[in-house]
């Protein structure tokens, strides 16, 4: 039970810290996203790398559907 508090906070504080990084960098993933969403996909990717090597991790950030990088409110980087 222990363990899984611990880890369900690990993983509050890291996805935390991912939309904030996002966040700070939206207006540069939005100028890259209007003129070519595959480097805005290269750079949110770079993004969640970065963040994960803070934890020793290795954190990717995946886009499932084709076309949902443009909807930037329903992959969790604005609020809805």
């Amino acid at each position: 039970m222990a363990n899984q508090i611990i880890f369900l906070m690990s993983f509050r504080v890291i996805t935390e810290d991912l939309q904030n990084q996002l966040k700070s960098n939206l207006p540069q993933i939005r100028l890259i996203l209007k003129q070519n969403p595959a480097m805005a996909y290269t750079k949110i990717t770079e993004i969640g790398s970065g963040v994960g090597k803070k934890y020793g991790i290795k954190l990717v950030v995946n886009f499932p559907e084709r076309g949902k990088i443009t909807d930037l409110y329903r992959v969790g980087i604005l609020p809805s």
